[in-house]
């Protein structure tokens, strides 16, 4: 491991206003790193500094956990490890990342790979101006910021393109407000900031490069489901124990692809929607919230809004039979969207667009980006203005079945939450929970403890 401890030490001097931390280590450090970091950072720091350590996370273990953070009332999350830089709402953020360590020999012989490889592609196929470098985060300070200045200046003199780098800002703190920083999201990609800014938009003049350890990371499947049909192409770059660059094939993601496909076409079909809070880190939540609720209820579609906390298999299992379709809003590695074990379609938002907003037409973008996703209020307030008489109405079919709720007397806890179709199927239902009615007093009536069987189920022994 190789933690640029120094960096943050100096860091937490220098802002003297922060006073409580909270700690929160990625999956792979849990289990055996949390009490030596602990102690350490705890002897480094002056004693008027109070340190928390965040344990399992209420969401995306991926994702910074703000809502335990701001309940110890931290100042700051220092992020330990491995993480999704998902760009927060209100609290500041260090990550600390455990960078890997280059020489020079493995400098040099990246050069001599990459760029015998880019006079191929060049060669092949020039259409291109501009290239956006994508990295793994551990790739950062040990190497790309090594080679950032001598390899877009022969980019740029030896090739005539323009470079762009996607750096993750591991200081996430305004010194001046004592608060996260303000970002201008236009250049903002996967957590990623874009620089130098660009000034128009990822197209055909644009080469993606990602450098990873493998071809297995999320952010490079993410890069590939989003871009592939957009730019000119993807470089992949592989580390392990030395560098190795190839061309991304175009079917990389085709069945992910494929499975977006069947997805759209399934929630066509589907009546009843419930919309999944993958994470309460994502800016702009409640709006596209409301943007799903005023497509799918123009639609005359039914929807609810599930906060489950991290989200299982199992906690999805409990609504499947009353939800046809979910909608996952969260960070884009939120492993729930590739669940396949439940039997019931879990689709972005993005996707829901594309599956009932006529407007939005398909043209095989892919992003969990809320602020791309969103369309203005004005339109949002418009299309919610059109749902008030599809509301009036469903108030009116509630009275004309009021009769039938009535007789619903144990289910009455269910009513504020379910629609009257869902009763309905409650209902009919075989078994209907725990608490049964039965007029014989003798059924009703409470037993005092009484001697049971003893021994194993295969061969109980007499009572006595």
């Amino acid at each position: 491991m190789s933690f640029d401890f120094d960096s943050l030490i100096n860091f937490i001097q220098e802002n003297k206003d922060i006073k409580n931390i909270s700690l929160q280590f990625s999956p792979e450090f849990q289990k055996n790193f949390q009490e030596d970091f602990y102690e350490k950072i705890k002897s480094l720091l002056p004693k008027d500094k109070q340190i928390y350590i965040i344990g399992d996370t209420s969401y995306s273990s991926c994702c910074c956990d703000e809502a335990t953070a701001l309940h110890l009332k931290s100042d700051i999350i220092i992020r330990i490890g491995t993480g999704c830089f998902t760009q927060n709402k209100l609290m500041p953020i260090y990550y600390l990342i455990d960078n890997l360590n280059f020489n020079e020999k493995n400098i040099s012989q990246f050069f001599s790979d990459f760029f015998k490889k880019f006079e191929n592609k060049i060669k092949n196929n020039n259409n291109f101006e501009n290239i956006i470098f994508f990295y793994n985060e551990k790739f950062q300070k040990n190497f790309v910021y090594k080679i950032k200045d001598e390899f877009t200046t022969k980019i740029k003199e030896e090739y005539n393109k323009n470079i762009f780098f996607a750096e993750i800002n591991i200081e996430d703190y305004n010194k001046e407000t004592k608060n996260k920083k303000i970002y201008d999201e236009k250049d903002i990609i996967y957590g990623r900031e874009i620089k130098p800014k660009m000034s128009q938009k990822i197209d055909k003049t644009f080469l993606i490069i990602y450098l990873g350890e493998n071809n297995e990371e999320k952010l490079l499947y993410e890069l590939s489901l989003r871009f592939s049909n957009i730019v000119n192409d993807i470089l992949f770059i592989s580390y392990i124990d030395k560098f190795n660059t190839e061309i991304l094939p175009k079917d990389f993601s085709s069945k992910l692809l494929y499975r977006r496909f069947n997805l759209i076409e399934k929630a066509k079909t589907c009546n009843t929607f419930a919309i999944l809070i993958g994470s309460l880190s994502i800016p702009n939540l409640n709006k596209i919230i409301d943007l799903i609720k005023s497509l799918l209820e123009f639609q005359e579609k039914k929807v609810y809004t599930l906060l489950l906390g991290k989200i299982t298999e199992e906690k999805l299992a409990n609504f499947t039979e009353y939800i046809d379709s979910f909608i996952l809003i969260g960070c884009p590695f939120n492993p729930g969207y590739n669940s396949k074990a439940i039997n019931k379609p879990i689709i972005t938002p993005l996707d829901i667009k594309y599956a009932f907003d006529e407007n939005y037409s398909w043209d095989g973008f892919y992003s969990f980006d809320i602020d791309y996703i969103l369309i203005n209020d004005k339109e949002i307030k418009e299309k919610l203005n059109d749902i008030k008489i599809q509301k009036e109405k469903e108030i009116e079919n509630i009275n004309k079945n009021i009769n039938s709720l009535q007789k619903i007397e144990t289910n009455q806890a269910l009513a504020p939450i379910f629609s009257f179709d869902i009763l309905e199927k409650y209902e009919n239902r075989k078994f209907k929970g725990l608490e049964i009615q039965n007029d014989d007093p003798e059924f009703n009536e409470i037993k005092k403890a009484v001697k049971g069987k003893r021994g194993i189920p295969i061969k109980y022994e007499p009572i006595e």
